[in-house]
């Protein structure tokens, strides 16, 4: 991860990554999500997400948003802090 932007108040992330093979970085836009803690572990829930990569808004369009998604421990450990 190349950059973390997370904005609890206006409910958005935006975050920069570079994926193996790639020349440019990815990014990524989460507008209006909410993260929720079940048995111990974190899930975020978004509502809208955009990324720099036509393809993959295509793929999150279809398999991420509205979806519950559980973030691995180490984001979530972050994010108790965070929020």
């Amino acid at each position: 991860m190349l950059k973390l932007n997370l904005d609890s108040k206006n409910k958005t992330i935006e975050f920069e990554v570079m994926l193996k093979g790639e020349k440019e970085p990815l990014k990524v836009f989460v507008n209006n999500y909410e993260i929720s803690e079940e048995d111990g572990k974190y899930y975020l829930y978004a509502k809208d997400i955009k990324t720099s990569r036509d393809w993959i808004n295509i793929v999150a369009e279809n398999y991420l948003k509205g979806e519950k998604v559980e973030l691995p421990e180490k984001i979530a450990k972050t994010i108790q802090i965070l929020i």
